[in-house]
């Protein structure tokens, strides 16, 4: 029950501050994508000055892909939908971000010390975080969702079934009203015929000039 209340407090509050998680998400991705690319580019281990490097470069990292996350609308999308234009957005968005922040690298600190393959590592791996992420976030939804679907069609099903029983009893109930006529009618019919043959033969007949 408390595991429950908390997870329906912390829908509330992302929907809440959707735009505010948005931006937190995207740049923690693009914080990840950049210590992985330096992971990757020297085999796990880099070394305390390559470190230095990171870290002292962070700051610009930051701004730029924030700077271009904005501009492409990287920030305006939630991550529940994922279609073409969502990928050609999450594209757009991340190689103008890692083109600006390597024009101020070179501008700024310049590549003397800088490695240079981590432009282009930052950047698979940004685009693959982050629709990895889309696609992750999208899936779990469904899938709570699900359950959902299913009581709905249950509760159709149930509901068609009951008014298909209710027009089948209503036909049912027609037809015998209608039987039931044809009865009464065929019944009136009998009766009359009986009437006319009780009446006695002279009364019937009617003899001109009498």
């Amino acid at each position: 029950m408390t595991a429950l209340v908390l997870r329906t407090e912390a829908q509330q509050l992302l929907s809440r501050h959707r735009t505010a998680a948005t931006v937190a998400g995207n740049l923690g991705l693009a914080f990840v994508a950049y210590l992985g690319a330096f992971l990757l580019r020297f085999d796990l281990a880099p070394s305390w000055r390559h470190w230095g490097v990171l870290l002292s470069t962070l700051p610009l990292l930051f701004c730029c892909k924030a700077l271009a996350f904005w501009a492409t609308g990287l920030f305006h999308d939630w991550w529940r939908h994922l279609g073409p234009r969502d990928l050609e957005t999450i594209v757009k968005g991340n190689v103008l971000a890692s083109i600006a922040f390597m024009v101020a690298v070179v501008l700024g600190p310049g590549v003397a010390g800088f490695p240079r393959a981590v432009f282009l590592i930052d950047l698979i791996l940004a685009v693959s975080l982050m629709t990895g992420a889309r696609v992750t976030f999208r899936m779990v939804r469904e899938r709570k969702e699900r359950p959902m679907l299913r009581r709905i069609e249950t509760l159709a099903l149930v509901v068609g079934a009951r008014h298909e029983r209710d027009r089948e009893d209503q036909v049912d109930e027609e037809d015998r009203a209608r039987e039931a006529g044809d009865a009464g009618a065929e019944h009136d019919r009998d009766h009359e015929g009986d009437a006319r043959e009780d009446v006695p033969l002279d009364d019937r007949l009617e003899v001109p000039g009498t």
